[in-house]
């Protein structure tokens, strides 16, 4: 029952944290339906293109920071539970909030989840309704995708956003591995000082 607890704390923990870049994500569609009246399908693509690539930097320096904050809860409850041997220790550690290398991806799954349930629905029924839910929660893909063929099939989207989970993944390892960096400094200066082992 406890795993469980911890589980949903990590769930509803990464939701907070993928929930601005999902309506980043929405408003960088937005965008490139607005693109999309553009007469010229040369600076259509280009300014496309962009967008989608500004998107995905945005998402590498929003994980980013969350890597950044998650590994430095990482490192003080790795101190607390040195310091303490309380089984409860860990009531008193953050530990949903710490450092583990899959939860970068995982917010980028979160993000895409409803893509994810609606593909599979779409696997079953088809619908024009659903087409119709994905092409707006993925408009920002699509405005791409349309350019070039506008009948094409629906599930390219997964394809697509899988660089949502590529792009959080690589931000979230980036911002833990900074703060890793700055920890081995700090512990080569106090072993120079000190010695090691001390």
């Amino acid at each position: 029952m406890d795993k469980v607890k911890f589980g949903l704390k990590i769930i509803v923990n990464l939701l907070k944290e993928s929930l601005i870049i999902f309506i980043y994500m929405l408003m960088m569609g937005i965008m490139s339906f607005l693109i999309l009246m553009i007469n010229s399908t040369f600076v259509k693509v280009a300014l496309l293109i962009l967008v989608i690539l500004f998107y995905l930097f945005m998402c590498v320096l929003l994980t980013k920071s969350t890597g950044e904050i998650h590994f430095k809860a990482l490192v003080t409850g790795n101190i607390r539970r040195q310091q303490e041997n309380s089984e409860d220790i860990n009531k008193y550690c953050k530990t949903e909030k710490e450092y583990r290398f899959y939860k970068g991806f995982l917010i980028g799954i979160i993000i895409s989840s409803l893509t994810y349930i609606l593909l599979i629905i779409r696997l079953f029924i088809s619908s024009n309704n659903i087409d119709v839910c994905l092409k707006i929660l993925n408009l920002l893909y699509w405005s791409l995708l349309s350019v070039f063929d506008n009948t094409a099939s629906i599930f390219y989207l997964a394809l697509f956003t899988l660089l949502n989970v590529a792009s959080c993944g690589f931000g979230y390892y980036l911002g833990a591995k900074k703060i890793m960096l700055q920890q081995e400094k700090l512990q080569n200066i106090h072993d120079e000082i000190y010695g090691k082992g001390k």
